[in-house]
């Protein structure tokens, strides 16, 4: 994007005005490359504007800010004053958005957002040109982001992840993208500390209805009971998947083949297909038959569907098989809820494997007050189920660990649970990473491909 196409969608012409191209948009001063735009948001720690100085020094192509250190605006080029930086981004991606994209695809849940996501781009593009939202950003700095980076031409399908931590914000990124299809996966009890209880966390998801339009479609969970029952009275097009009877797709049966495929059979329209996939797990048969039931909604057919499929790959930290040498491990480090956990708890329990299981799990973060209770859920959990030996680590799952009755070990920090990860694991075992973001899983997994590869 150049500053003038900036500046014509945003419908604001800046100060010291020079055309050019903007390689990026970035709100980290420390990481601001060179003809990236800086973008100076203002949180409880810091403000953004304070940094203009330090995002000039590293050669920043334009400049989003609501103020100017020292008033001295001719040392900066490109400069965009305006009074909310973040909602600039965000109405300079609606328009964008609206002139640019015919089918707009927003899914949120509380869990395989991502996932879905890419699968949905993935089946949508056997239909048209379809942009799916960078990783996971998925808020209201992020998403604005990923569209003014990626959304060059004109597309049929742009296919947005909208995550969630506080009420409001889906509401905000829904007017921002203003989806024509919406995707509702379910509601656990991520970021269930910032909500009094879990009906608030269900009516914050539920913002993902707002200002739905006749002809608007909406899929979602019918097995998710929180979802189920605050769809119901929705008026509009709407498509349901899961297990239950009467559902639009209806998931007959789910059989996990190994770590990296599943077989599943669903029912549509009076009949059965059988849909192989690469992704291990009850859980992620859901989110497939989410994509599938958004695909189909679309107008794609359900043979293009069968054999796309096959050619997805799992998301880096989101349920993928690696090796490190001669030891298998399973990366699902990206987050972690109590849900989840027990979900990808559950499929590696189940699936049929040659060497030792090891399970690594640091702390669910964002439970409040439940965390405690939460965790020892877990550690309970653990404890009926068949692993060669558990690994536990973080403050918080110190209470899963002692509550824990088969062989198990805590450790404070991740990488001294790396360091003995590490030092435990053999020749043919496999190893479940399984964290919160802020846990940094992924150092488990760096140790154990240092020492075996």
């Amino acid at each position: 994007m150049r500053v003038s196409e900036l500046a014509k969608y945003a419908g604001k012409v800046p100060d010291n005005f020079y055309d050019c191209e903007i390689e990026g948009f970035c709100n980290d001063s420390r990481i601001l490359k060179k003809g990236e735009a800086f973008v100076a948001i203002q949180t409880g720690q810091a403000d953004g504007n304070d940094y203009l100085p330090a995002a000039r020094g590293k050669g920043a192509s334009a400049f989003i800010a609501s103020s100017c250190p020292g008033g001295n605006t001719a040392e900066y080029p490109n400069l965009f004053l305006v009074k909310d930086p973040a909602r600039f981004l965000g109405e300079t991606a609606r328009v964008l958005l609206e002139e640019r994209v015919e089918t707009r695809v927003g899914v949120t849940g509380s869990a395989g957002k991502t996932t879905t996501k890419e699968l949905i781009a993935l089946l949508l593009g056997l239909s048209g040109e379809t942009l799916a939202s960078k990783g996971n950003y998925n808020n209201t700095i992020g998403l604005p982001i990923t569209v003014l980076e990626q959304l060059d031409h004109p597309v049929a399908f742009f296919v947005i992840e909208m995550g969630m931590s506080y009420p409001g914000e889906i509401q905000r990124l829904v007017q921002i993208v203003r989806p024509n299809m919406r995707v509702w996966l379910n509601v656990l009890t991520a970021h269930i500390g910032n909500f009094k209880g879990i009906e608030e966390l269900r009516e914050a998801k539920a913002e993902i209805l707002i200002g739905r339009e006749a002809d608007d479609i909406l899929i979602y969970n019918r097995d998710d009971l929180l979802v189920k029952s605050r769809v119901e009275s929705e008026a509009g097009m709407k498509y349901s998947f899961g297990a239950t009877l009467g559902a639009d797709l209806r998931i007959v049966s789910s059989k996990m083949m190994n770590l990296e495929s599943s077989l599943l059979d669903v029912e549509y329209e009076g009949r059965i297909y059988r849909l192989h996939h690469p992704l291990a797990g009850l859980h992620h048969s859901y989110n497939v038959a989410a994509a599938v039931m958004t695909a189909l909604a679309a107008g794609v057919k359900i043979e293009e569907i069968q054999r796309a499929l096959l050619d997805f790959r799992p998301v880096q930290h989101r349920g993928r098989l690696i090796q490190a040498g001669s030891v298998s491990i399973y990366d699902d480090c990206y987050n972690a809820n109590p849900e989840a956990v027990k979900y990808v708890l559950s499929m590696f329990h189940e699936v049929d494997l040659q060497g030792r299981k090891i399970v690594v799990l640091g702390d669910m973060l964002e439970l409040g007050k439940v965390s405690a209770a939460l965790h020892q859920e877990i550690g309970v959990f653990v404890t009926g189920l068949e692993f060669d030996e558990a690994v536990f680590y973080g403050s918080e799952m110190k209470s899963a660990f002692k509550n824990c009755a088969t062989k198990c070990s805590w450790f404070e920090s991740t990488t001294l649970a790396a360091d003995h990860v590490a030092e435990i694991a053999a020749a043919g075992d496999t190893v479940l990473v399984k964290a919160s973001r802020g846990m940094h899983g992924e150092k488990v997994i760096e140790k154990l491909r240092e020492k075996f590869e």
